[in-house]
C-alpha cells in the first residue's frame, strides 16, 4: 500500500489554494520526502506543488482513500525539511497561504532544465523478446541510473531506437523514468572593485567586537546589534565572525539591502573565501537563479551573499545570518506575500540555533528599543578605521537664499565648495531623493495641475523623452503648451529631480562630469547599476548624482564633498518614520564621505534647519534623536510600543469600496479581543492607483496574536468578496 502525503497545490484562484492528499506511486516512494516538489493532478491539469506532510492512513477513511488521485511526478532536488517548517511558520505569522512562501524558497520552474534518466527494476520478472529490449534492459542492470544519451553511445544505438526501446519497457514496468536537474547557467565572479588583499590589520575597536560577538557565538547566541558609525570597518568585523563559522563547519548567510551592492560585496568575499560563495537576488536570470540554488543546497558552498531573498537560501548547517545595514526599508517586501527579511531572520535563526547579527550607523528605532530591553547584544564601534574624522557638517538655510535671491536649488556655498572639489581633481556626491526633471506642471493662469487620469497624482516632467510620466503606473503623455482647462499659454515646471540637477550643474560648473544613479536611468536597456558605479569608482566621472541607492554602504575612496540638496524631502512625508528616514538618509549619505586620505565635507541644503531631526545628524547626536522620536512614538502609540496591521481595500467602485470598508471594521471590531486600536478606515492618500480606488484601515495592538487572528478573518472576507481586493500587511514600512 502506497504511501500518502500533503501537498500545497500551485494554483491562482485563492479559493482553491491549499493543501491536499495524494497517493505515491510506488516507483517514486523511496523518493519522496518532505519538501519534494511534484506534478499532481488538479482539476484535470497537471499542477505544481510541494509535500508538507505525511498522513497516517490509518486515520484515513477508506472510501476517502479510493477517491485520492496519484502523484505523477517528482523533482530530484526538494526544499529542505527546514525550509518547509520556516514557511509554515511565515503563513501562519502574515496570514498567507503556504504555497505562496514555499515558492519564494525554490527556484522557479522556467529556471530548470531537466533530463529524463532510467533505472531497472530488477524485480521485473516476464521475459523478454525483443533483442534489443534484452540489450538495454542488462545495460541498464550495471548501471544505478543513465541517459539515453549515455546509452546510445555505450551501446551504439541510435537515440531514436533506444528512446523507442525504453518507451516499451517503461510500459512493461521493466524500467523506472525520473527527472534530474542540469545546472543550466554559471555565473562570473570577475573582481571589478579591486577589493583589498593584503592582510587587514584590525582597530582596537573592532578587535573588540570580534571578541564579544564571538563569546556570544559560543555561549547565548542572542541576536547581535553592531553599531558602528559609517567607516568604522563593520564589514570585516563580519568577515572575521563568517571565518570562524566556516571554520568550524557551519554555513553563512549575509544580506545587502540593495542588488547595487551585491558586487562589491561578493569581491570582497570572494577575495577572502575563494570558491565558497554564491550569490542570490532577483537581479539574475532564473537559470542563474537555479544554478547557484543547487549549489547551496547540495552544500557545494557554504556561504551565501544577496538581498532580501537570500535569507531563504537552502545553507546547510547555518551558523550566521548577518544583515548589513539593517535600518534599509528594502528588506521589508512590499507585495504580497509580504514579508520581512528581518523578522524571518529572526525566526530562523531561532529555530536553527544560529547566531543572527544586525548592522548599521543608523539602526532602526525598533532594533535599538530590543537593545535597550536587553533583547540584542549591543556592539558599539564610535570611531572610523585609523582614525579618520567623520565629515564636517555645514547647514544651509534655504530661506535666506532665497531672500539674498538665490532661487536656484544650489546654494551659493555649496557651488563654491564643488569647484574648489572639482579643482583638486577630489570627487563629489549630489543627493536628492526625486527622480525627474520637473516635480509639477501647473497653469499660472487658472492653477491646473497636471495629474495621472489613472492615478491622480501629479505628472513628473522628464526632460529627455519630453514626457509628463506617471511614476506608479507609468502612463505618459507629451509636454503641455497650451492648458487643456483654460486655453492658456502660462504652463509653468516647478520642483526639481535628479535630471534637472545634471543638466544645471553642468551649466554653473562645466568642468564638471557628472554621471546620474536613478530608477529613469537605471530602467534604460542596457543600462548597468555595476557600470554606472564603476564610471565613478574609476574617475572618468567626477560628480555622482542620486537618489537613495547611492547612500547604501558604498565605498568611494576619493569622495571629499557630499551635496544633500533637499533635506526635507523625506522629512515632510505623512508618516510616522518620516523623521526617522530623514536622519538615516542624512547619516548614510554623509557617510559616503572622507573615507580616503582626504577629509569630508557634508552641506546641507533645508528650509526647516530647526528641525530636531536635521540638528541631531548634523551634530552626530543619534542619542538626542532616539529620545525625542521615541518620545513622539511613545505619546501617538507607533512602533515599537506597538504592532501595526495596515490593510488596504481597493476597487473600480468607489463608493461601494468605501462601504465595504466600514463593513468589515465592524465586523473586525466585534470579533476582535483585547487592546485593539482601529484607525480608519479612510481615503489612503494615495487614493487613486491604477484606476483602482482604494481605502485604508489601520490596527495597532501592544501584542501580535490579535492582529494575526484579524489576519485569519481577512482571509475569510477576502474569498467570499469579488468586487474589492483586500490586501493585508503586518509590520508595513509603508502607510501612504
Amino acid at each position: 500500500m502506497g504511501k500518502i502525503v500533503q501537498v500545497a497545490v500551485d494554483v491562482k484562484h485563492p479559493k482553491v489554494k491549499g493543501e491536499y492528499s495524494y497517493l505515491v506511486p510506488e516507483e517514486i516512494i523511496n523518493n519522496i520526502k518532505i519538501g519534494s516538489r511534484v506534478v499532481v493532478p488538479f482539476r484535470n491539469k497537471k499542477r505544481q506543488g510541494f509535500v508538507v506532510d505525511f498522513i497516517e492512513e490509518e486515520f484515513l477513511d477508506e472510501k476517502i482513500r479510493g477517491k485520492l488521485k496519484s502523484i505523477i511526478e517528482v523533482d530530484e532536488v526538494a526544499l529542505p525539511k527546514e525550509m518547509v517548517e520556516l514557511s509554515k511558520s511565515l503563513s501562519e505569522y502574515y496570514g498567507a497561504f503556504l504555497i505562496d512562501f514555499l515558492k519564494l524558497m525554490f527556484p522557479a520552474k522556467s529556471g530548470i532544465r531537466k533530463t529524463v534518466v532510467y533505472k531497472v527494476n530488477k524485480d521485473f520478472k516476464n521475459d523478454l523478446k525483443s533483442q534489443n529490449q534484452k540489450l538495454i534492459y542488462q545495460h541498464l542492470l550495471q548501471k544505478d541510473y543513465t541517459s539515453i544519451e549515455e546509452i546510445s553511445k555505450e551501446t551504439g544505438l541510435a537515440k531514436e531506437k533506444v528512446r523507442a526501446v525504453l518507451e516499451a519497457l517503461y510500459k512493461k514496468n521493466a524500467v523506472f523514468k525520473e527527472y534530474r536537474a542540469v545546472n543550466k547557467a554559471k555565473i562570473k565572479y570577475s573582481l571589478e572593485y579591486n577589493a583589498e588583499k593584503d592582510k587587514i590589520f584590525l582597530s582596537p575597536e573592532q578587535e573588540n567586537a570580534v571578541k564579544i560577538i564571538l563569546k556570544n557565538l559560543e555561549g547565548e547566541k542572542k541576536p547581535v546589534l553592531l553599531f558602528g558609525v559609517t567607516g568604522s570597518g563593520k564589514t570585516e568585523v563580519y568577515l572575521r565572525i563568517i571565518e570562524k563559522v566556516i571554520l568550524s563547519g557551519k554555513g553563512a548567510i549575509f544580506l545587502v539591502p540593495e542588488i547595487s551592492l551585491t558586487p562589491q560585496m561578493v569581491d570582497i568575499f570572494q577575495n577572502r573565501f575563494p570558491g565558497n560563495i554564491a550569490i542570490l537576488h532577483s537581479g539574475l536570470s532564473e537559470g542563474e537563479k537555479f544554478d547557484e540554488w543547487l549549489r547551496i543546497a547540495k552544500g557545494e558552498v557554504n556561504i551565501v551573499i544577496g538581498a532580501r531573498s537570500a535569507i531563504f537560501a537552502p545553507v546547510k548547517n547555518l551558523g550566521v545570518i548577518v544583515i548589513d545595514e539593517e535600518h534599509e526599508t528594502s528588506y521589508k517586501q512590499s507585495e504580497y506575500p509580504f514579508y520581512d527579511a528581518r523578522i524571518v531572520a529572526r525566526l530562523r535563526a531561532k529555530k536553527e540555533n544560529a547566531l543572527l547579527i544586525f548592522g548599521s550607523a543608523t539602526p532602526s528605532l525598533e532594533s535599538i528599543y530590543e537593545a535597550k530591553k536587553g533583547n540584542f547584544l549591543l556592539v558599539k564601534m564610535r570611531k572610523r578605521v585609523n582614525n579618520k574624522p567623520l565629515p564636517v557638517f555645514e547647514i544651509i538655510d534655504m530661506r535666506q537664499e532665497l531672500k539674498s535671491g538665490n532661487k536656484s536649488i544650489f546654494s551659493r556655498r555649496l557651488v563654491e565648495e564643488l569647484q574648489h572639489t572639482i579643482s583638486r581633481k577630489e570627487q563629489a556626491i549630489l543627493f536628492l531623493n526625486r527622480r525627474g526633471y520637473s516635480t509639477f506642471v501647473l497653469c499660472k493662469d487658472c492653477g491646473f495641475v497636471a495629474k495621472c487620469p489613472h492615478c491622480d497624482i501629479s505628472l513628473i516632467y522628464h526632460l529627455e523623452d519630453k514626457t509628463l510620466r506617471c511614476h506608479y503606473c507609468d502612463y505618459r503623455e507629451a509636454t503641455l503648451e497650451i492648458c487643456p482647462k483654460c486655453q492658456g499659454s502660462k504652463i509653468g515646471y516647478y520642483g526639481s529631480g535628479t535630471e534637472k540637477i545634471e543638466e544645471e550643474i553642468k551649466k554653473l560648473i562645466p568642468e564638471i562630469i557628472p554621471v546620474r544613479i536613478d530608477a529613469d536611468v537605471l530602467s534604460k536597456k542596457g543600462v548597468l547599476l555595476k557600470e554606472k558605479l564603476l564610471e565613478f569608482k574609476t574617475g572618468r566621472a567626477n560628480v555622482l548624482i542620486g537618489t537613495q541607492t547611492i547612500t547604501k554602504g558604498l565605498d568611494f575612496p576619493n569622495v571629499s564633498l557630499i551635496g544633500i540638496l533637499l533635506a526635507d524631502v523625506t522629512l515632510n512625508i505623512p508618516d510616522f518614520r518620516a523623521g526617522e528616514r530623514t536622519f538615516q538618509l542624512i547619516t548614510q549619505v554623509a557617510g559616503r564621505a572622507g573615507r580616503g586620505k582626504t577629509n569630508g565635507k557634508v552641506i546641507v541644503q533645508t528650509f526647516c534647519p530647526e528641525s530636531f531631526v536635521i540638528d541631531s545628524a548634523v551634530r552626530y547626536d543619534i542619542n538626542n534623536f532616539i529620545k525625542q522620536e521615541l518620545k513622539i512614538r511613545r505619546e501617538f502609540n507607533y512602533p515599537p510600543f506597538c504592532h501595526l496591521l495596515n490593510i488596504t481595500f481597493s476597487g473600480k467602485d468607489k463608493f461601494y469600496i468605501e462601504e465595504f470598508s466600514k463593513k468589515t471594521y465592524f465586523t473586525l471590531k466585534k470579533c476582535l479581543e483585547g487592546d485593539v486600536e482601529f484607525l480608519g478606515p479612510i481615503p489612503a492618500l494615495r487614493h487613486k492607483i491604477k484606476d483602482n480606488f482604494r481605502y485604508n484601515l489601520l490596527l495597532k495592538s501592544k501584542k501580535y496574536m490579535p492582529l494575526i487572528l484579524a489576519q485569519k478573518k481577512l482571509k475569510d472576507i477576502s474569498l467570499q468578496e469579488e468586487k474589492v481586493n483586500i490586501s493585508w500587511d503586518l509590520d508595513p514600512y509603508d502607510l501612504l
